[in-house]
This record gives structure tokens, C-alpha cells and sequence, in this order.
């Protein structure tokens, strides 16, 4: 599970915020990690800045869309790495060495939404 800073800046980056029943969140004033049940919160739904949602591999995949290349476990390195395709001429974006495959699809969003990307 990514930490509140790293789902912080995937939220910065434009990862949806939209809560469903069954997403962990962070709350925003520092009182933790928290679980979205079918009746905590009733048709209610915690205003968007109660929270940061904690994003999941599939999210992280899904928000990628066609510019997502690979997700790769290393046996030997005991590490994941991943690729993206991005622009026109496309350019590899590589994550490598990371301890999980949150943490590389983290780091894979962070450069594909916030690195320009040559022309």
C-alpha cells in the first residue's frame, strides 16, 4: 500500500479521487488510513478534501492507459520495474529497483504525468 506522500502526488498528478465502496484513503488531517464500508458513511460520500485515495495497481494500470507498457518482477533482484510509451516520437519511460509493484507504478506515473516529454 503506497504511503500518504506517494498517493499524495498521484493525486496531484491527476489520479481519480472518486471513492468506492472498498477503497483504502488516507484522511487528509492526519488521522490515518482509513476503509471505505457499504454503511460507514451511509449515501454520503467524505468531502474530497477529507481524503487522498490511496490508488490501486489496477487503478495506476487503468490511469496509464495505452501510454502503460509493462509490470515486471525480477526474481533475481527481488525488484519490479515497469515501461511506459509516451509522445510523438514515443519515448520509453523505465522504472526499475523498486520493492513492489505499487511502488513501481507509482514511480512510473510520477515520470509519464509530470516529466515533459521531448518533441
Amino acid at each position: 500500500m503506497l504511503s500518504y506522500e506517494d498517493s499524495l502526488v498521484l493525486k496531484e498528478l491527476g489520479y481519480p479521487q472518486e471513492l468506492k465502496e472498498g477503497d483504502w484513503f488516507w484522511r487528509t488531517d492526519g488521522g490515518g488510513l482509513e476503509y471505505l464500508c457499504g454503511g460507514c458513511w451511509g449515501s454520503d460520500r467524505p468531502p474530497l478534501d477529507y481524503y487522498v485515495r490511496v490508488p490501486t495497481t489496477d487503478g495506476m494500470i487503468e490511469g496509464l492507459g495505452k501510454d502503460f507498457g509493462t509490470l515486471i518482477y525480477v526474481q533475481d533482484w527481488d525488484a519490479f520495474g515497469a515501461r511506459a510509451y509516451k509522445g510523438d516520437p514515443i519515448e520509453v519511460v523505465v522504472v526499475t529497483d523498486q520493492p513492489n509493484a505499487e511502488q513501481a507504478l507509482c514511480e512510473l506515473w510520477n515520470k509519464v504525468k509530470s516529466v515533459p516529454i521531448s518533441e
